[in-house]
């Protein structure tokens, strides 16, 4: 929402209305069409988040560091 409101210019009300509307209009052709609804799944499940995942990583390591990871596994409780 704070993305939507900055991004736009909106109140949280509007900003609120606006991504419901948004999602409900997305969601009415998946719930029509369930053959839609299998390639959007697939397409979030299979593509997506594995790629979200390695981009994480990614940032992850180049924030935190390689360095600073290895002092914390290796790091004995």
């Amino acid at each position: 929402m704070e993305a939507v409101m900055n991004r736009l210019q909106l109140s949280r009300n509007k900003s609120v209305l606006l991504v419901a509307l948004l999602g409900f209009l997305v969601g009415i052709p998946l719930d029509i069409n369930m053959r839609l609804f299998g390639l959007f799944a697939d397409l979030v499940t299979v593509y997506l988040v594995p790629f979200g995942a390695v981009i994480a990583a990614f940032v992850f390591f180049w924030i935190y560091g390689v360095e600073r990871l290895v002092v914390k596994v290796n790091c004995r409780l």
